[in-house]
């Protein structure tokens, strides 16, 4: 009997899964998994699947038996599934846009109409001068020094240095999401500023929530030229 076929015969007859009492029983386990695991992806992005042609097909192959799709089929089958999948990952992130944003834009709408103060930066981000510094302007490639508090755009906090950790020490244009930079790049030495991040200026900034819009208020303590200095979050 096929190798497969005797493996699911066996599943079926004792209605019990197998013991996993070695290395390498957990080993062909992981590999059983990450097939399924596989194949439930494709149903999941409504390719049509046959589980019986599969483990044919998984059963040919173990057993070295002549190749039933010329090169071709083999590659033009890939490509489509590889289609199927970016397909699949462009609309789920469309989803987790959509649902991250909610409400963002009368959010920024109400803002401006309801705080005089908030200044709309040319890179698309919001922001509010709480202080104004006279120090040294900061700008890519100087090392900044600096404390922020960070929410969303409901209030809710996310993630502060205050009270926390130490000040941040951190070279401007070094990995950073791109407003904080832009940001970053508005101040002086001295200054504390507000600062409202539609979802395009700040992604990844939420670690949980990657597409969501944030508030940031920074506090630049310092200016420097010291450009071997790292961050030290």
């Amino acid at each position: 009997m096929p190798v497969i076929a005797a493996l699911l015969a066996s599943a079926c007859c004792h209605n019990t899964e197998p013991s996993l009492t070695s290395q390498n029983d957990t080993l062909n386990w992981a590999i059983g998994v990450q097939t399924a695991q596989g194949i439930k992806g494709l149903k999941q992005m409504g390719v049509s699947v046959d589980e019986k042609i599969i483990l044919a097909a998984m059963q040919a192959t173990i057993d070295g038996k002549e190749p039933r799709l010329s090169g071709e089929q083999y590659q033009a089958a890939l490509e489509y599934i590889n289609a199927v999948i970016m397909a699949g990952q462009k609309q789920a992130q469309e989803k987790a846009v959509k649902q991250a944003t909610q409400g963002e834009a009368e959010f920024f709408e109400r803002l401006a109409k309801e705080n005089p103060a908030v200044k709309k930066s040319d890179k698309g981000f919001y922001y509010e001068v709480l202080k104004q510094g006279n120090g040294r302007r900061c700008k890519e490639r100087l090392v900044a020094v600096f404390d922020y508090r960070a929410t969303t755009i409901d209030g809710t906090p996310y993630d502060a240095t205050y009270g926390n950790r130490d000040a941040i020490v951190h070279v401007v244009g070094a990995p950073m999401f791109q407003g904080l930079i832009d940001g970053l790049c508005l101040m002086n030495a001295g200054s504390k500023y507000r600062f409202y991040f539609p979802h395009e200026t700040c992604t990844g900034a939420n670690i949980e929530n990657p597409y969501a819009p944030m508030i940031y208020e920074v506090e630049l303590h310092e200016v420097r030229t010291d450009g071997t200095a790292v961050s030290e979050e």
